[in-house]
C-alpha cells in the first residue's frame, strides 16, 4: 500500500499563480495540492473538510487579509503548518507572521527551487526564513525605535484613522481601503498623508513599516 501524499492547500487571490505553483508542487515534489482558494471564508471552509499537512498563502486576498487567516488557522488547528508566499518585501513581513504563528515566509520573486525547498522544510516540521534573513535581524534597529518613540501619538486619532492604520499594516493598497471603507481613493490618500503628519513619517514607507509594527502593539480580536 503505498503511504499518503501530503495534502497542501493554495490560497492566492490569481488562479494562474495557484495553478503554476500547483502544477510545480505536485510535478517536483510529489504532494496532493488537495485544494484552491482565493478568499480567507472559502480557505477557512476547506480546511475544515480536508485533512491538510500544509497551508501556503499569500497575504493579499480578496477581503480578508492572509493575516486573518494565519490568525484563525492558529487557533483552530495550531499543528497546521503555514507558509507565506507574497509579493510584500519579508523586511517588512516576516517576522510579524512568524509571531502570528506561520512557519516560514518566501518572496514570490524568489527561484522556485527555493520555494521547493520552503515546502520540504516546513513538512519536516521545520521553519523556513531566507538565508539573508537568517544572517541578519533586518527588523530591529532604528525603526523599532521609531514606533516607541511616536506609538503614543496614536492615542489621539480617530477610529477612522486607526482602522485605516491597520489596513496599511495588512498590506492593503489604497484602493482595496477605499472599497472596503466606502470612501474614494482620494479620501484614503488624504488620511495615509495626515497619518504621516501626525506620526512624524517622511515618507509611505516609513508608514507602511510603523503601521505593521504598530499592528504587533494590538490586542487580538
Amino acid at each position: 500500500m503505498s503511504s499518503r501524499r501530503p495534502c497542501i492547500q493554495l490560497v492566492d487571490d490569481h488562479q494562474l499563480v495557484r495553478s503554476c505553483i500547483a502544477q510545480m508542487l505536485e510535478s517536483e515534489l510529489g504532494v496532493n495540492v488537495c485544494c484552491e482558494a482565493d478568499t480567507v471564508e472559502q480557505a477557512l471552509t476547506q480546511q475544515r473538510e480536508r485533512q491538510l499537512d500544509l497551508v501556503i498563502t499569500d497575504l493579499t486576498l480578496q477581503g480578508k487579509s492572509g493575516m486573518e487567516l494565519i490568525k484563525i488557522t492558529r487557533i483552530n488547528y495550531p499543528n497546521l503548518p503555514i507558509l507565506v508566499l507574497s509579493m510584500h518585501d519579508e523586511k517588512l513581513y516576516a517576522e510579524r507572521v512568524l509571531k502570528m504563528g506561520a512557519k516560514g515566509y518566501i518572496m514570490k520573486q524568489e527561484a522556485p527551487s527555493n520555494l521547493l525547498h520552503a515546502v520540504r522544510e516546513l513538512l519536516a516540521g521545520k521553519i523556513y526564513i531566507s538565508e539573508k534573513m537568517m544572517r541578519g535581524n533586518a527588523l530591529s534597529g532604528a525603526s523599532g525605535a521609531n514606533l516607541h518613540k511616536n506609538k503614543s501619538l496614536t492615542k489621539g486619532m480617530s477610529p477612522r484613522e486607526l482602522e485605516i492604520l491597520s489596513m496599511i499594516g495588512q498590506g492593503m493598497s489604497n484602493a482595496k481601503i477605499a472599497a472596503l471603507t466606502n470612501r474614494s481613493v482620494k479620501t484614503i490618500e488624504f488620511h495615509r498623508a495626515n497619518l504621516r503628519r501626525k506620526l512624524n513619517l517622511s515618507d509611505s514607507h516609513e508608514l507602511h513599516h510603523f503601521a505593521i509594527q504598530w499592528l504587533d502593539t494590538q490586542p487580538p480580536q
